[in-house]
Parts: structure tokens; sequence; C-alpha cells
């Protein structure tokens, strides 16, 4: 489901790497970077023992809420880094959730243009201002949802003590790792919700 439909069934129609759509070769690369990073980060910087569990780590917080690991016993960078691969979720025409791969890869293809003084341009194809300006305003709309989600939330649960429970968390850690899993439809938890009221 996070990988999409349409690059699925453009895989298996043209078969041939060089005749795929863009948005084929886009959603395969990013697929690629961000399982591939999310491993080398969670491994490294969590110290699993098992490389599995870092992989599936990776793969799990872009769209799938299944866990291996307690998610309240990460370390902070790794809870940084979760809740980053859920904000961009998966590829577009998919069932994953998040601001989608293609957002994240236009966004850094037009800052690395811009610095380096080309056009916006990728797999033989230029992207408009507009275009870049959607996947940016997309972003800020996404940011701005979970921000208020997280401040509503957290002034709800005023009374929530999260060392009670028996959570290693801090209160705001916990609920800002709920509101991002909950913006991408990620499914994974620190331990908190069950006990929101």
């Amino acid at each position: 489901g996070g990988i999409s439909f349409l690059v699925v069934m453009d895989i298996f129609a043209k078969r041939n790497l060089s005749q795929l759509r863009v948005f084929t070769k886009i959603s395969l690369l990013m697929t690629g970077i961000l399982i591939a990073t999310g491993f080398l980060v969670f491994w490294m910087g969590q110290g699993f023992q098992r490389p599995f569990d870092a992989l599936f780590q990776s793969v799990t917080c872009r769209t799938a809420g299944f866990a291996t690991i307690d998610q309240d016993k990460l370390s902070v960078v790794n809870k940084v880094f979760s809740c980053f691969l859920m904000f961009f979720g998966g590829n577009p025409l998919g069932t994953a959730g998040g601001v989608k791969t293609t957002t994240l890869y236009i966004i850094v293809l037009a800052m690395i243009c811009y610095l380096t003084g080309r056009k916006v341009t990728s797999f033989h194809r230029r992207y408009s201002n507009e275009v870049i300006v959607k996947a940016m305003s997309l972003v800020i709309l996404g940011v701005s949802v979970i921000f208020l989600s997280f401040i509503g939330i957290y002034a709800f649960e005023s009374k929530m003590d999260v060392a009670a429970l028996g959570l290693q968390s801090t209160k705001a850690s916990a609920l800002i790792y709920e509101v991002f899993s909950a913006f991408g439809t990620v499914g994974v938890s620190a331990g908190v919700t069950p006990h929101l009221s």
C-alpha cells in the first residue's frame, strides 16, 4: 500500500527501467532512500541488536503501524526520525498517509537546484514554481495541523502523568509521537494512546 498501486502496475506493465514513468522512478528512488536512511539512522542511533529491527522500524514508520520494539524506549534521535518518516509517509496513489514522498522529493530538488543556480529539473522534466509552491504549502499545512493538534491534546490531557503509566518518555514527547503517528495514519504508539481521555 505504501509503494503506490500505479507504481506496481507500471513495473509489471513495462518491466524495463528506462520505460517507467517519471512518477514511478521518483517513487522508487524515494522509497529506497527513505528505507536505507531509516535503517542506518535506527541501527546506528539506537544500537539495535538485530539489524532486522532497524530495517522493520524504517519501513513501519512510513505507514505499516506494526512494531517489533517498544516505541517508548526509542532514543530522542530515533523518535525524531520516526516522526520525520511518519510525516512524509508513502508514495501517492497508495494507502499510505503523510504528505507523500514526492512532496519531499520536489522540495529537496528545488533547494538543491536553487543553491546551485540551476533550473528545477529531474529525469528530463522541468518543474514549475507552482509545483514547488504547492509542495511547500502542503508541508507547511501539515506541520500546522500537527502543531495545533498537539497543543489541543496537550491541553486536554493536562492531568496525565506519564511516569505513573510506566513510560520513559516525557508527556510532550509521548503526545507529539502519537500526533505524528495519527497524522501519517501509521498506528505506532509510544504507549500513551490507550490512556487518553
